[in-house]
């Protein structure tokens, strides 16, 4: 209770606002009746407004801690439609606290009703208990709003609404569904150990700053179908046991996932505009498809089972064909071209083949291992000879190429076509007495051209495979 109360209520205003409001409805049918109790109803909304109106004109600091809230007045019908309750202000057209308004350790017993309300200044629901349905559609905070620490035991909606500054909602406790629908987070929003027990809703909302959902729980159904994030969402130790749903979410920044774990969880026609960093995630069911990637890694990730189809780059501001340039490691390659292998993909698993290949000659590199110098250059002359199998023209620019160094400086003139000697490996070496220098130089341009009939095959039968 606050100490100038006294100032502002009467004794008898003073005992309903402060008084438990646990006997003032009983339970019929699973729900609350409030029937015995309209009296001390409308009196202690009388003195709630009170409250407000000797606050905004004191201390410009609406106290209403520690409050128990009953169910919200009755809606009025006049003149042939509804108008909005009375509740926290004198006049029935008023929605706007115009000052700090605080809620902490309040509790809620019937629905909440805050739609359509302003919060000017800073709105402060920390450690609240809404027993009842907590309703924000199209609610308006322009100041700091916080909900940490709080509970919500039925269902929670704030749709539509907008969050001008800071919102703090850590450590919320949404028992039920909770709805951001369409809701617009204009400054850094925070949702860290938030737990949902059911379904958590932010379809197609917009978050303009940094978000945070670390050590998020929900264990119903996570949308964030046609979310737009503006800048950095963090998404770190997560555990989403429902079907999570990201497709056609925009991440114009950073998005990152690290630790998290996903039951069933779909980035479908998703787009990731900058770094997607999926480090130590577990997927027990992950689906990829037609999505976008400035940068993609998977790196030590494990999927139990996993879809990826039709993937693509993202630069300049476009989709473009996926290369070796969107993924971030080999890992990540090798976990793409694994899942190709139990789906058949032959053409995925051809390029995400050559892209691992091309990770690890790169690791080699930055590593400065020269121990592994012998595994550089055999990786660097599979990829010289056949781009790593991907091409079948390579390797017969080269056979020519060779063969037509080797004709220049034959050593000796045999009688025959010596290109055609040269170029076909399976004809037989001359038996006559030649000089040295023919014997060594043929049987080198023979051994290398086996090399690369070897991978002109290899390459022309990965492309047949393709098709």
């Amino acid at each position: 209770m606050r100490d100038d109360v006294n100032k502002i209520l009467s004794v008898e205003e003073t005992d309903i606002l402060y008084s438990s409001k646990q006997d003032w409805f009983m339970i019929r049918d699973g729900e609350q009746d409030w029937a015995k109790s309209y009296g001390n109803i409308t009196l202690f909304w009388k003195a709630v407004r009170k409250i407000i109106a000797y606050d905004s004109k004191h201390s410009a600091y609406i106290n209403l801690d520690y409050v128990e809230f009953p169910k919200f007045e009755e809606i009025h019908f006049s003149k042939g439609r509804y108008l909005k309750d009375y509740n926290f202000f004198f006049k029935i057209d008023e929605n706007m606290f115009e000052h700090d308004v605080s809620f902490i350790e309040a509790t809620f017993y019937g629905e909440a009703n805050f739609s359509n309300i302003i919060f000017k200044e800073k709105a402060i629901f920390d450690n609240a208990k809404f027993k009842g349905e907590a309703n924000f559609i199209k609610s308006e905070f322009y100041e700091e709003v916080s909900f940490k620490n709080s509970t919500f035991n039925e269902d929670s909606y704030f749709q539509f609404s907008k969050f001008h500054k800071m919102s703090d909602f850590n450590r919320t406790h949404f028992k039920k569904q909770a709805s951001f629908r369409n809701s617009i987070f204009y400054a850094q929003a925070s949702f860290r150990r938030m737990i949902c027990n059911q379904d958590l809703y932010f379809w197609a909302s917009s978050f303009k700053v940094k978000v945070d959902f670390w050590g998020a729980i929900c264990e119903g159904k996570a949308e964030f179908t046609s979310t737009k994030f503006n800048q950095e969402a963090f998404f770190w130790d997560i555990h989403f046991s429902g079907t999570s749903n990201y497709n056609n979410a925009v991440f114009s920044d950073k998005a990152s996932f690290k630790n998290s774990k996903f039951e069933d969880v779909s980035f479908s026609s998703s787009v990731f505009k900058k770094e997607a960093d999926f480090s130590y995630v577990l997927f027990i069911r992950g689906s990829f498809v037609e999505s976008s990637f400035y940068s993609l890694s998977f790196h030590k990730s494990i999927f139990k089972d996993a879809t990826f189809n039709s993937l693509y780059g993202f630069k300049a501001m476009k989709s473009i064909p996926l290369d070796s340039s969107h993924i971030a490691n080999k890992e990540t390659a090798r976990i793409i071209k694994n899942c190709a292998m139990k789906n058949n993909n032959i053409s995925d698993i051809n390029k995400f083949y050559a892209i691992e290949l091309e990770k690890i000659e790169k690791t080699l590199i930055s590593k400065k291992d020269y121990s592994k110098i012998t595994d550089w250059i055999v990786l660097k002359a599979y990829k010289f000879t056949s781009h790593y199998s991907q091409s079948y023209i390579l390797p017969l620019v080269w056979l020519i190429l060779s063969a037509s160094i080797f004709t220049a400086f034959y050593p000796v003139d045999i009688g025959v076509d010596v290109f055609i000697h040269l170029i076909n490996p399976f004809e037989l070496i001359l038996e006559y007495n030649l000089h040295i220098d023919y014997y060594v130089q043929t049987f080198i341009s023979r051994i290398i051209s086996l090399y690369f009939i070897y991978h002109f095959i290899i390459a022309i039968k990965l492309k047949v495979n393709k098709r």
